[in-house]
């Protein structure tokens, strides 16, 4: 009888630890499933871009942004989402578009059941979107005559301007423009109204809700406005979704025989446009008749202010300043720099630019002063610092700005690889910077491809530099082979860099039969992909590519395509995305 008990009572304990077993299980909720699967790739980029299912419905009030979190690898930002939910699964929407083959990571904690279900532990999903590519190319604009100096400019929410010089007549051209909305390019429309000028220089800056900003540079034949003195002028234009663009208005001071430099145009985060160029001023004394002494003169258009006067920038130096570049921060800090002649070489100066005080007193900017120097320019972070590049001789040289502390010294990054008698190799670089301070510089340079006797063959060939702030400046790398080309332009490079760190470049490349548009991109981790040719009709040749990149990795490329008149007659785009 006692025994019977004692199996009674274990029996007992068993079916109890079952039932405990079971209600454990029914108060557990379970991940079951996702779309993609974890370490899946070719995931999309926007909208749903991610489905998880659980063994039980879900309690929509605990799926929140508190509980469920996208993070793209290294950052610890978390990105803007929406969250749905369905029965026993939720559904992951970005507010942005995600980058192009960039891994992401999706984690999930304390999610609930319906019937309070407890999710059995934290987990994330792990994935990496599908790549971008370029799609075919389309004409933007087919000019009845020449079309020429083109260029694009583009900003992180993903609208852009493109402008260039059309011919209008026999002699004469006007500046026009075309706006890419975010969606599709609009109309192209004349920027410059004056029938009497010939636009040969231009720049364009896109600013934030769509703005924008062109200046250009006019030529105009002896006695024009009845002033026999008068063979140039300086012109800006502003542009606003709302309105288009404003009446042309002369931005030069009105006493120069020349404005002989191409000008500049940068647009602040708080919408202020800022012109730099340079002018000669008349001033004396002059060692001949023909000599012109540029100094650098920089205005702004205020909203609702209008143009200020030009401030003279640069001091004073017997042969004059040449040659502006100019880069804002995000925070409306800028810096001007230019090539000044100072005690018999060319030396790059600059000026801080500050929204309380405006323009500071010039300073050299460059370490060697005995070697010239050209072609400077420069590009901020986010952060305030800029990086600096330029030609000094045969080096690439570059200058690190550290915002409140000043310059760093100048370093020699890159010499040429190859030297021929006293003309230097290495011309046309470029810069672009994101704002977390990794930075790509690129140019173009002569290398020896293969030798006949004492000849020597050369082609210029596209290269890059990458800078990241943690590694400093990595070796320097060929974006395509020697022998790919006959040649590359001396347009140079173009070069844009997104926030993750990936970069597109483009130029113009002759492979013997004609000239065309090529790219190459840049991948974190695996570097430089390889060049591709993008300009699918192109009959005649194809030169002068511009880039521009937005926030999520989308890019644009617009170039000038010779259509079989002997000149360039057309402007054409492609898209990466």
């Amino acid at each position: 009888m006692l025994t019977s008990i004692r199996i009674t009572k274990i029996g007992l304990l068993f079916c109890l630890a079952a039932v405990w077993s079971n209600a454990q299980a029914a108060s557990t909720l379970w991940f079951t499933t996702s779309s993609p699967v974890n370490y899946g790739s070719d995931a999309p980029r926007a909208g749903t871009i991610a489905s998880l299912s659980f063994s039980a419905t879900l309690n929509p009030a605990t799926v929140s942004t508190n509980h469920v979190t996208l993070r793209r690898r290294g950052s610890t930002t978390a990105e803007p989402i929406a969250i749905s939910t369905s029965g026993n699964a939720f559904f992951v929407m970005p507010n942005r578009e995600l980058l192009p083959a960039t891994t992401y990571t999706i984690s999930v904690e304390d999610l609930q059941g319906s019937k309070g279900e407890l999710l059995s532990n934290p987990f994330s999903i792990t994935f990496r979107t599908r790549d971008a590519q370029w799609q075919s190319a389309q004409q933007l604009q087919n000019g009845i005559g020449i079309i020429t100096a083109s260029h694009l400019a583009m900003n992180k929410d993903g609208s852009a301007m493109a402008i260039w010089s059309q011919q209008t007549n026999s002699s004469k051209t006007s500046l026009w423009a075309s706006r890419y909305n975010g969606q599709q390019w609009e109309a192209a429309q004349p920027v410059s109204n004056n029938p009497d000028g010939e636009v040969l220089y231009s720049a364009i800056a896109v600013g934030p809700n769509g703005t924008a900003a062109a200046v250009w540079q006019e030529h105009y034949e002896s006695g024009y406005n009845n002033d026999s003195n008068i063979l140039f002028r300086i012109w800006a234009s502003v542009f606003s979704p709302a309105s288009g663009w404003t009446i042309p208005h002369m931005v030069d001071s009105g006493n120069s025989q020349h404005t002989w430099s191409s000008p500049q145009v940068a647009i602040t985060a708080d919408g202020k446009v800022t012109v730099v160029w340079s002018q000669d001023t008349g001033t004396s004394p002059r060692t001949s008749p023909n000599q012109y002494i540029g100094r650098i003169f920089a205005t702004q258009y205020i909203q609702d202010s209008g143009w200020t006067m030009p401030t003279i920038l640069d001091a004073y130096s017997k042969y004059g300043s040449i040659d502006p570049s100019i880069a804002f921060d995000g925070n409306n800090y800028g810096y001007a720099l230019w090539e000044q002649y100072w005690h018999d070489a060319v030396l790059v100066w600059g000026s801080r630019y500050t929204p309380d005080h405006g323009w500071a007193a010039p300073q050299i900017i460059q370490t060697d002063r005995t070697r010239s120097s050209s072609n400077v320019q420069i590009a901020f972070d986010g952060q305030g610092n800029a990086i600096a590049v330029w030609i000094q001789i045969r080096d690439i040289v570059t200058a690190r700005y550290k915002r409140d502390q000043g310059w760093n010294a100048a370093v020699a990054v890159k010499s040429e690889s190859y030297s021929s008698g006293n003309t230097s190799q290495i011309a046309a670089p470029g810069i672009a910077m994101n704002k977390n301070g990794d930075a790509f510089v690129v140019w173009t340079e002569l290398v020896p491809t293969s030798s006949t006797g004492t000849v020597t063959r050369l082609r210029s060939i596209p290269w890059s530099m990458r800078y990241t702030v943690k590694g400093g400046w990595e070796s320097p790398v060929l974006l395509e082979s020697p022998d790919a080309y006959i040649s590359t332009t001396t347009n140079g490079v173009s070069i844009v860099i997104d926030e993750a760190g990936n970069a597109l470049a483009a130029w113009s490349g002759n492979n013997g039969a004609v000239a065309s548009i090529y790219t190459n991109r840049y991948q974190v981790g695996k570097g430089w992909i390889g060049g591709q040719m993008i300009d699918t009709s192109n009959p005649s040749g194809a030169f002068n590519p511009g880039l521009g990149i937005d926030v999520d990795g989308n890019g644009l490329a617009l170039w000038e395509q010779f259509d079989g008149s002997g000149f360039p007659s057309s402007i054409w785009t492609s898209h990466f995305k």
